[in-house]
């Protein structure tokens, strides 16, 4: 996914990345934790436990916050210090298949994101699996993204209101400084009156290091990566910092780190040693417009914001060179005399409704950075999409650069090489093994039927050959199949975290050192030293370095 600190909308927002950017600075009204909507079936409430299951009876804060257990940590090179090294233990996440507690709902999720569209999905595959199974969840969202107001898709604005400490302008990167912010927020929210008792989990995923705010409040931490993990964090001190933090937090069986796409999961291990997971995003507020080709219409190529003419005008050339198929066989295309492609941002130049897109025959993907929710978005419409292969993106890498966002900090330090992972890095154009790598984890390969093209003469062939309606169908399945996945993997995450204990059940301590030592060890604390805020790298801002 692109930078961006004030997020990009659903939909026809969702590819204005660069839009949207100026409007992180915006002054945004005073903040409350009181605004939040519920997952719920229809008329119904959050779904009652089913089994009761004792409050917690230690009164002793320490002993209620122990025995927490490694389970997604590799172990580093011995230069580490002992405390980041706990034994290896990669998470397993279909062990969980048989709880040992009875499953209930109504927990509460609550997010600050800069980017709606993250934390929309995980609303809405929680609202799809209320309504499969009426296992129902909350999602408050308190939201710094400059898109946090719009309207469009029949969502409710959801601006952050009343917070404390924190606003749209210090929680990015929480700087000037870092960590007196960190203990003023958790000063103002502390002890069992808070306002954030209610809550049962943090979910953090533009940027994901916002839930190092989070860490001292005795609940979940939901890290579910959709950009590159050192953004804003992009020096060397909270770097490494960061990488400690995030160690640290997935060491706790309560707690997990994953990415919404394989790339980042990928990236997560290359720089921390963590198993990351994979949590595809599923948007499926798009799936309510469903393939429905209209006679005549182009084929689209999808939004790039970055627009890379030279390409363009290879393909443009490929088509106009391209005649119908002999004896007029072939596929749902093979008649046309000429293949017309048309960007997006040229078919809607004032935007697009889901339904609108969903009449073109087929959308051509250019990646501008390794994911995007509007791939997903097409995707669960159904709509055939075209890609170039591995091979083809990585000769446009080396010779175009066209992911242009797919690095952030090519200077990012690496402070320990683990084995679960690959030695190649991720933040170079230099080497094509590295590259072959890498891209190959983006979004366009994790999923089946795309179709990938090796030149944009072969695209020709490959379109007029195409059974559309018949792709499209493959489409709807895997779609099926993997929203079937996605809720069954939510209710096993849901037993690991909560253990079938009542929402709101873990208290919020009052100590910000006592708890931060209990619960991740005595090097979590911060130093009473403020680290730097200066960023060698500014990807929000045009600025990579």
């Amino acid at each position: 996914m692109q930078p961006q600190p004030p997020g990009r909308g659903l939909g026809k927002y969702c590819g204005l990345a660069a839009v949207l950017l100026f409007l992180l600075f915006l002054p945004r009204p005073r903040l409350s934790v009181t605004m939040h909507h519920a997952v719920s079936a229809p008329g119904s409430s959050p779904r009652p436990p089913v089994r009761s299951v004792p409050e917690p009876t230690r009164s002793d804060e320490s002993e209620r916050l122990r025995g927490l257990v490694s389970s997604a940590v590799v172990t580093p090179t011995p230069s580490m210090p002992t405390e980041d090294a706990p034994p290896p233990a990669a998470l397993d996440v279909e062990a969980l298949a048989a709880p040992a507690a009875a499953e209930r709902g109504g927990y509460t999720f609550f997010s600050t994101d800069y980017h709606i569209a993250p934390i929309a999905d995980v609303a809405d595959v929680f609202d799809s699996l209320c309504r499969e199974s009426q296992l129902c969840m909350n999602v408050e969202e308190q939201s710094f993204s400059g898109a946090c107001g719009k309207t469009f898709g029949g969502r409710k604005p959801t601006c952050a209101r009343g917070l404390k400490v924190i606003n749209q302008g210090n929680g990015f990167d929480l700087c000037p400084r870092p960590h007196a912010l960190r203990r003023a927020f958790f000063n103002a929210y502390k002890g069992p009156m808070s306002p954030l008792q209610h809550v049962d989990a943090f979910v953090c995923n533009h940027p994901p290091a916002l839930c190092e705010l989070y860490m001292p409040f005795n609940k979940s931490l939901l890290v579910i990566a959709s950009v590159n993990l050192e953004f804003s964090r992009e020096n060397p001190t909270r770097w490494s910092a960061w990488l400690a933090s995030l160690r640290r937090i997935a060491r706790d069986k309560r707690n997990v780190v994953a990415a919404n796409n394989k790339y980042d999961a990928e990236y997560i291990r290359y720089f921390a040693g963590v198993d990351a997971l994979y949590i595809p995003s599923f948007c499926g507020y798009a799936a309510k417009a469903q393939y429905a080709p209209v006679q005549g219409k182009p084929v689209l190529i999808a939004r790039n914001h970055n627009n890379p003419r030279k390409l363009y005008n290879q393909l443009h050339a490929a088509a106009a060179a391209s005649a119908p198929l002999d004896g007029g066989g072939g596929g749902t295309l093979a008649a046309r005399p000429t293949l017309r492609y048309v960007r997006t941002e040229d078919a809607y130049p004032r935007g697009f409704e889901y339904t609108e897109i969903a009449q073109h025959p087929a959308v051509v993907v250019v990646p501008y950075t390794k994911s995007v929710m509007s791939f997903f978005e097409l995707y669960r419409m159904n709509v055939p999409l075209f890609a170039p292969s591995v091979a083809l993106l990585v000769d446009w890498e080396e010779q175009n650069h066209v992911m242009a966002e797919r690095i952030y900090w090519s200077r990012a330090p690496r402070p320990t090489s683990y084995p679960n992972t690959t030695k190649l890095s991720p933040n170079t154009r230099k080497s094509r093994a590295a590259m072959e790598y890498w891209l190959a984890l983006s979004d366009l390969y994790a999923f089946p039927n795309v179709t990938y093209f090796d030149s944009w003469q072969q695209l020709q062939v490959l379109m007029r050959e195409a059974d559309l309606p018949a792709i499209s169908a493959a489409m709807k399945r895997a779609n099926a199949e993997q929203l079937s996945d996605l809720r069954g993997l939510w209710r096993r995450l849901f037993m690991r975290m909560f253990a079938g204990q009542p929402p709101g059940y873990r208290r919020v301590p009052t100590d910000y050192a006592g708890a931060m030592r209990t619960l991740y060890g005595k090097g979590a604390v911060p130093s009473m030293d403020e680290p730097p805020c200066r960023r060698e790298s500014r990807p929000e801002h045009g600025e990579w370095t």
